[in-house]
């Protein structure tokens, strides 16, 4: 027995990473759960990088250790941070997400305005939440205008309970007609 295809909007919106149609990147900017983590990110990065700064700053205060040593505990502080931040992005857009924007490119390289990709890339979809979210919050408004609207103004415009039980009384007997033709 074949189904039936269930279709319906849910607000997805696709972007494309770099403009590149090969690295597509999907969303619902209103889902709660999209949202509430992207904000939440927003502001974990910034307190991880305090962390990860500390973390930068035993190293290099470790006066005891080869150049080998420090290059090897940097690039694995380094390699947590990634870590840290493509997890945290997948488990709110997504599994495989964070390699979709990022690819290979570590989420911490550093950008031609000496930024963080990952800082760049939260600051870049920031507005794009704004705009959407403020862009359906206006369809909703005037959607909610348009039925304020036609809605009746004077009491005497409600249909009474005898005008109701006449119209149910109706739609019977039209039905009992429809059946017997």
């Amino acid at each position: 027995m074949a189904g039936t295809n269930l279709n319906f909007d849910t607000g997805t919106i696709t972007l494309y990473v770099q403009g590149d149609p090969s690295r597509e990147f999907s969303f619902n900017p209103t889902d709660q759960k999209v949202l509430k983590g992207f904000l939440r990110l927003v502001d974990e990065a910034e307190e991880k990088m305090k962390d990860f700064s500390k973390r930068a700053e035993g190293i290099e205060e470790s006066g005891d250790i080869t150049e080998a040593e420090f290059t090897s505990q940097t690039a694995d502080l380094m390699d947590d941070i990634d870590s840290w931040f493509r997890g945290a992005f997948d488990s709110i857009f997504g599994e495989g997400q964070a390699q979709i924007v990022f690819g290979d490119t570590s989420s911490i390289a550093i950008n031609s305005d000496g930024e963080y990709i990952m800082i760049a890339m939260l600051m870049a979809l920031y507005p794009i939440f704004e705009k959407e979210i403020q862009t359906r919050s206006d369809r909703i408004d005037k959607v909610y205008s348009e039925i304020v609207e036609e809605l009746p103004t004077e009491k005497e415009e409600l249909p009474t309970e005898e005008v109701i039980n006449a119209t149910e009384e109706a739609e019977e007997e039209n039905a009992d007609t429809d059946i017997a033709e």
